[in-house]
């Protein structure tokens, strides 16, 4: 062998073949970056440790006491599925490809067996049901599915199982014709006495609120005809704090109208939205002599955690110290998880009298429902959690605790951009809320905070507008990216009235149409005879989205993909939008930072409404606010004559000497636009149904 590739080996030989520094360490690290951690160790012990770009930037804490210097390199290296290589005089970190691809197989497997099982707990409920009603249907058709398909569906995926497949579909399995059939000769013999109970039930509620329920119930009381097509589609649907498998039948008949939709979910055991759901319907007997050991948490832990505790019942505006304030804006310095989610494995570490090493997922550093509504962790609740594997789990405990990610291949996908984060808290800070260009620079490298976790937490406490487009919904983190990517010439042309070809798309914004269009939140836009408006957010999330025919169906609608002859147009006006100021002088937080017509129309609505004056002291008081003007960029893709997929983007402008206003003397052309949303609102659905809400359905018979 020539003594060049004599060195070539050696540099790539794995550690385990040389010998590992020698001596033992005390050292303690927050959740830091694996680059920081290093660069620590490396001064501790001499020796010059690094790590590849891919590991870098993953998130670790380390607290050991005296310990081998190699069990804690070796330790380290498993927690982010590594291993490492001797590459000169260079201890090197580097991906271990075969440990991830068998880690990512056995999730896989684990994820496909509890879908079995939650598939197989609805089939034992449906056989107490008379009849093959559509959730039964439902239930069946998921037994003919490979959960194994179903198990490798991401966050917002999406797919559409068909009795007839196209290429974006799949087949169901066997005998799925015959159970569709099945249900509609028991849905058709049962009409009467259902459309008699929907009477009965609403006849004490004004014809208002009645039809506003009979709109959402229709399927109930409607004949089903000869049907040509079936359809199952299976979302997951990512909203934070609540993760759920949805799943929604379309049946079609030959002229390819909607025939019948019904809709369910999938829950499965230990989902965030199963515990919400279990939480709220099942009484739960107190633990009597119940071990309860207090998590130490620091000082910033309880400044942060007082600051935010209770946001869901009303708390929106935010006072930090300027020592804390500091450390918050700065995560790259300050990392996200170095707060509560450090304490709390610190604090379990001791308890066990053991130290530990984690890969901290950001999942960690998201917002819950307990922490939201004030509830407190303990060391038995951590230990609980780490062997359910909720968000982390337990890699070895013999001498040293390691942990891990309990989905390691997602939250490395998820794992937010710490300097693309703390530039965006910059420029907010700057401005008061950030420009649209701002948020296309931070989307570009970091996951929708949609999704939950650090991502979520920080845009929601610390970028006004960040995330939420009101009554809309969340922002379309695929349409920003899509935004991110087009030249500032094509900005400017679209401006100018141009039309972009989208046979011309870039590769990512060829992606970022397919995700807009094929995913969870997806929604075309049908031109038709009878001209149809755009279902918002809320009434998408209530079970009211357009389902007039097959070419609501995206996969129906186009079935071979993005076409290149369509094209993307660009519309933009602008409207006036409130920035509260709390009582505090802070601005708010969350979806009650930037208040537009709409949200202000809605809690107008609701104050007016006497069945909520026993909600008076939960209802948000804005006082006073500043009044910025925010643009909008109404984008069109036009896939052919009638079909279209419209996004909006908003472009907010806050002046430093913007003027304050009382809630109550706001401009006066904003509050003519309040006025005409106070109309609509009052005479749509959601008008109705918001004061059957107040009255806690007690209008509606059982």
């Amino acid at each position: 062998m020539r003594p060049t590739a004599a060195l070539f080996a050696l540099a790539l030989a794995p550690l385990a073949q040389a010998q590992f520094p020698t001596g033992t360490i005390s050292f303690e690290r927050r959740a830091s970056s694996v680059k920081s951690v290093l660069g620590e160790l490396s001064v501790q012990t001499h020796i010059q440790i690094e790590a590849v770009p891919e590991i870098n930037n993953e998130i670790v804490l380390v607290s050991v006491t005296n310990a081998p210097i190699e069990t804690v390199l070796r330790g380290l290296a498993k927690t982010v599925e590594g291993e490492w290589k001797l590459q000169g005089s260079v201890l090197r970190l580097v991906v271990d490809k075969e440990t991830r691809r068998k880690n990512e197989r056995k999730e896989l497997q684990k994820k496909a067996l509890a879908i079995a099982e939650a598939i197989k707990e609805r089939a034992k409920k449906s056989e107490t049901t008379p009849g093959l009603t559509a959730d039964g249907l439902i239930t069946r058709l998921l037994q003919g599915i490979d959960p194994t398909v179903l198990a490798d569906l991401g966050p917002n995926g999406r797919l559409v199982f068909s009795t007839d497949p196209n290429r974006l579909q799949l087949s169901f399995g066997a005998g799925a014709t015959e159970q569709i059939d099945a249900f509609i000769k028991n849905h058709n013999a049962n009409l009467p006495s259902a459309a008699e109970g929907i009477d009965k039930a609403l006849s004490n509620l004004d014809q208002k609120q009645a039809d506003a329920i009979k709109a959402l119930t229709q399927n109930e009381t409607k004949v089903i005809g000869q049907v040509r097509k079936g359809l199952l589609v299976v979302t997951k649907m990512s909203l934070g704090i609540m993760d759920m498998t949805q799943i929604q039948l379309k049946l079609y008949d030959s002229s390819g109208k909607t025939a019948f939709t019904g809709q369910s979910i999938l829950s499965l055991k230990g989902d965030e939205m199963s515990q919400l759901i279990s939480a709220a319907t099942t009484k739960k007997k107190p633990e009597t002599n119940a071990k309860s050991t207090p998590i130490e948490y620091s000082d910033d832990s309880k400044e942060l955690d007082n600051s935010t505790k209770g946001m869901i019942m009303g708390n929106y505006g935010l006072h930090f110290s300027p020592e804390l304030q500091v450390k918050l804006m700065n995560p790259t310095k300050s990392d996200p998880l170095s707060f509560s989610a450090s304490d709390e494995l610190l604090s379990y570490a001791r308890s066990r009298g053991k130290s530990i090493i984690a890969c901290v997922p950001d999942s960690a550093g998201g917002m819950s429902y307990a922490s939201l509504t004030g509830g407190n962790m303990t060391v038995e609740t951590v230990d609980r959690d780490l062997h359910a594997g909720k968000k982390m789990q337990i890699l070895d405990e013999s001498s040293i605790i390691l942990i891990e990610p309990a989905h390691p291949a997602l939250e490395r996908s998820l794992r937010v951009d710490r300097v693309a984060l703390e530039t965006l808290l910059k420029r907010s800070q700057g401005k008061m809320i950030p420009s649209l260009d701002d948020m296309a620079d931070y989307a570009k490298s970091s996951p929708d905070p949609s999704l939950g976790g650090v991502g979520q937490t920080y845009i929601t406490l610390f970028v006004p507008g960040g995330s939420q487009q009101g009554l809309g919904g969340p922002t379309n983190w695929n349409m920003l990216r899509f935004y991110a990517d087009l030249s500032p010439d094509s900005r400017n042309s679209l401006r100018q009235g141009a039309k972009l070809s989208l046979g011309s798309l870039s590769s990512i914004q060829r992606n970022c149409l397919e995700s807009i269009v094929y995913s969870s939140n997806s929604g075309l836009s049908v031109a038709r005879e009878t001209k149809q408006e755009p279902q918002p957010f809320y009434m998408q999330i209530m079970g009211a989205s357009t389902n007039i025919d097959y070419r609501d169906e995206p996969t129906e609608a186009l079935p071979n993909g993005i076409p290149n002859d369509g094209f993307l147009d660009l519309a933009v006006s602008q409207e006036p939008f409130g920035f509260p100021i709390a009582s505090n002088g802070n601005h708010n937080i969350g979806a009650m930072a930037v208040l537009d017509a709409d949200e202000l129309a809605i809690f107008k609505m609701l104050k007016e409404d006497k069945n909520f004056s026993q909600f008076a002291s939960f209802m948000p008081k804005f006082g006073q606010m500043k009044v910025g003007s925010r643009e909008l960029l109404n984008f069109t893709f036009h896939f052919s004559q009638d079909i279209s997929s419209k996004q909006v983007l908003k472009d907010h402008h806050l002046p430093d000497n913007a003027q304050i206003y009382s809630e109550n003397d706001l401009p006066a052309d904003f509050q003519k636009l309040i006025g005409v949303k106070l109309d609509e609102f009052k005479k749509s659905p959601l008008g109705a149904l918001s004061s059957l809400a107040a009255l806690g359905g007690k209008g509606i018979r059982p």
